[in-house]
């Protein structure tokens, strides 16, 4: 293994596909110094621990959706061309990651275990939510949009985790054809 110097962003990216791969109890330092390309005594003057990493690697990916996906509903294009740009983030993500859903995977894994991975992980589906909620409300009242966002969230979850079991990505692509065919009849209502 060729030791390298790093970065801190460097060593979150990597270790985010050994989290992927492993989920958080089954990953060492190890393996997270290995992924980085560095010894384990390296990795740890950038991370006192695996947790922090972990917050990490939870706080960057949230950063990411921030930045490139929540910020849909914000643009100056009809409601449903941000509904076809949810979707086609959502499927690039989901299609491009090895080992599925990062943060319902880590929320399982680590709820009532590591309190400080959950009350990161709700802040990212609270802002999810939020951000599916804000292009529902362009056609439906407040309250119905947080009804369907919910619902449409529940959707997806449910359907990469079908696709995750069954190696078929056809789950998320019908659970996608659903949301928009169920967007575009409110938005003829309207």
């Amino acid at each position: 293994m060729p030791i390298q110097k790093t970065d801190a962003q460097s060593i979150i990216k990597s270790a985010l596909n050994v989290f992927l791969e492993k989920g958080y109890h089954k990953t060492s330092m190890n393996d997270l110094a290995k992924e980085a390309g560095l010894l384990k005594g390296s990795l740890y003057h950038h991370f006192a621990s695996k947790e922090e990493l972990m917050k990490a690697v939870i706080e960057s990916l949230h950063e990411y959706y921030r930045r490139e996906i929540f910020v849909i509903p914000k643009l100056p294009i009809p409601p449903l061309s941000k509904v076809k740009a949810l979707i086609v983030a959502s499927e690039e993500v989901f299609y491009d990651q090895r080992g599925g859903n990062f943060m319902t995977n880590i929320a399982l894994e680590t709820l009532n275990v590591v309190p400080d991975f959950t009350l990161m992980i709700r802040r990212f589906f609270k802002d999810w939510l939020e951000c599916i909620a804000a292009v529902y409300r362009e056609v439906v009242s407040d309250k119905e949009a947080l009804a369907l966002a919910r619902q449409t969230m529940a959707e997806i979850e449910g359907a990469v985790v079908m696709m995750e079991l069954f190696d078929e990505p056809k789950y998320l692509k019908e659970a996608h054809k659903r949301i928009y065919q169920r967007y575009e009849e409110l938005a003829n209502q309207i």
